[in-house]
């Protein structure tokens, strides 16, 4: 597939930006723009989403499609890992108190060589964890 040398580089860019960031393939547009003039990320964007290398705007995000670079988000956990944290962290969101769509999350990011030891896992609902992305 051609592609414009702009399009090409921002769609390695945003590879390396999803991976650091923890994102896995969401690039928030205050991404893009982190990456390219606003102007030329634009249309480099609606390129890759012409091309079917990036799906369309959603609330002004955009979601890369490619599998190469999608990121395991529910790893494999030891037997009865998963309820040990929840219930060692009282069933609880760390960050907002939230009882709901509970997640583990790495507090020494995979991406960045964290474990998935007990002592590096806490509990955090789906949006805090989001939220935090591969930051520690």
């Amino acid at each position: 597939m051609l592609l414009s040398d702009r399009a090409f580089r921002l769609h390695l860019a945003a590879i390396c930006w999803t991976a650091r960031h923890g994102t896995a393939c969401v690039i928030p547009s205050k991404g893009i723009s982190q990456l390219f003039p606003v102007r030329q990320a634009r249309k480099a964007a609606d390129e890759l989403v012409a091309a079917s290398l990036w799906a369309t705007r959603i609330d002004g995000d955009f979601l890369i499609t490619h599998d190469a670079f999608s990121v395991d988000r529910d790893p494999e956990y030891g037997p009865g890992q998963r309820e040990r944290i929840y219930s060692r962290d009282g069933h609880r969101c760390g960050r907002c108190g939230a009882t709901d769509d509970l997640t583990l999350d790495h507090i020494h990011p995979r991406s960045r060589a964290g474990g998935d030891s007990d002592e590096n896992l806490a509990t955090l609902c789906r949006s805090c964890n989001s939220a935090k992305g591969a930051r520690i």
